[in-house]
């Protein structure tokens, strides 16, 4: 495009806003630099560094299906990579409800015990 900033720098002097003929560029509310932010962690997998990359599930998409083809997709890496790679889930965090085998006898517990507590503190107990 034509108005398009052709360096970083040129970036910063784009308008944002008009207030009261005032104009706001980008510069009077961020600072736009070519650079990443520093490192603050690393990575280790058996003693190897690695690479983390966090997935996240956004509006009414199911944990469950995304875990699946999460696991389809590194499957799928793994036999067209060109490189050795290592590609491994470190903690499917979704998997643990499906593979636990106490969660339905936890949840019964905790049933039970939620309406222990609000028989007693409705008073209906002093009834009895």
């Amino acid at each position: 495009m034509n108005g398009s900033p052709q360096t970083v720098d040129e970036l910063n002097d784009l308008p944002v806003k008009t207030v009261n003929g005032a104009t706001i560029y980008m510069k009077d509310v961020a600072h736009v630099r070519d650079g990443f932010s520093p490192q603050t962690n690393v990575v280790l997998s058996n003693g190897q560094r690695g690479v983390l990359m966090s997935i996240y599930k956004t509006g009414g998409a199911s944990t469950l299906d995304i875990v699946d083809r999460v696991k389809k997709m590194l499957d799928y890496i793994r036999v067209h990579s060109r490189r050795a790679a290592h590609l491994h889930l470190f903690r499917p965090v979704a998997l643990r409800p499906r593979f636990h085998p106490g969660v339905i006898r936890e949840a019964i517990i905790a049933a039970c015990l939620t309406a222990i507590m609000i028989l007693l503190f409705l008073g209906i107990g002093r009834a009895l």
